[in-house]
């Protein structure tokens, strides 16, 4: 029975009308509430038939999803009352300091371009919420995530993607780390502490995928999702697809992603400069990295810079 098929059966248990099913159908990901922000179901908490049929009649979105560690269930739309107040949904007031030594059309056209992605994010509740709660849990990572897009569309304006491939890149780049909401914090923050949490952490991309599968029309988004830690040499995860195995799209992230995370002093205390970075993935072109996007990439520098 495949991976997907087995959590279809444990969903269509738990919500029939078998009110008194004590069978453990999975482990809550994060604290469970309702409406009112009122704590449901605290996180680790053995979930039931049950417990889960009663609360998605309570009309608390659930989805139950794989994880390393065996079924999670994931509230689809947790932390909404507690963030209405802060809507992460918008671009920082000021843009990284690495974004200046880039082209200043590409720069402009790229905020453009993910102002509009983000417009339409925080129309659709699915998406909006998933975000808002990757703002709440780890800020460093929506931070993260925001840089991602903006670097993907810029490298994706010199490979002359067509707008809406434009837009359907930069939804699988501010979603790429989606999949961390499901970790545990000391697992995203020190995700090579050691060999059992480095496994653990790359997890993270099949998560993502899985999360966005549960969405609507979100399906190719969640394959890129899926494929963004795939190098192009073959030594990536979570499958080691290489060259062509590998969605266009997630070459692009792939390298916006490494850019970003090298360059940033939340993710290392040793960060490369821009210059540094670039040469950092000039060095993998072709056996970490999709030679054309490298090269693209290059061409969105400032000269000199």
């Amino acid at each position: 029975m495949s991976r997907k098929h087995c959590l279809k059966v444990a969903e269509d248990s738990a919500t029939k009308d078998n009110v008194d099913n004590p069978h453990i159908i999975g482990h809550a990901a994060h604290d469970i509430v309702d409406d009112d922000g009122r704590l449901m179901l605290a996180e680790g908490t053995a979930v039931t038939a049950t417990m889960y049929y009663k609360l998605t009649k309570r009309g608390i979105k659930l989805v139950i999803i794989n994880s390393p560690t065996g079924p999670k269930i994931l509230q689809l739309a947790f932390y909404k009352k507690q963030l209405l107040f802060r809507n992460p949904i918008k671009l920082p007031e000021r843009l990284d300091p690495k974004f200046d030594k880039l082209d200043l059309t590409c720069v402009g056209n790229a905020v453009t371009c993910v102002r509009a992605i983000l417009d339409k994010v925080s129309q659709d509740i699915f998406l909006r919420d998933n975000i808002t709660a990757l703002a709440h849990r780890f800020s460093e990572v929506y931070c993260h995530s925001i840089n991602v897009c903006l670097l993907a569309d810029i490298i994706a304006q010199k490979v002359n993607l067509s707008p809406s491939d434009r837009h359907n890149l930069g939804l699988a780049a501010l979603f790429h780390d989606i999949g961390k909401l499901l970790l545990p914090p000391h697992i995203v923050r020190s995700p090579n502490a050691n060999d059992e949490a480095k496994l653990y952490y790359r997890q993270h991309p099949r998560l993502g995928a899985d999360i966005l599968a549960a969405g609507k029309g979100l399906n190719a988004v969640a394959v890129v999702v899926l494929q963004h830690h795939e190098y192009f040499g073959g030594q990536g995860y979570p499958e080691g697809l290489k060259e062509a195995a590998i969605h266009p799209h997630a070459h692009i992230i792939c390298v916006a992603n490494v850019f970003d995370r090298i360059t940033s002093t939340c993710f290392r205390q040793d960060a490369l400069s821009p210059a540094e970075a670039v040469e950092y993935i000039v060095n993998r072109k072709g056996t970490g990295f999709h030679p054309v996007v490298v090269d693209r990439f290059l061409e969105t520098f400032k000269t000199g810079s």
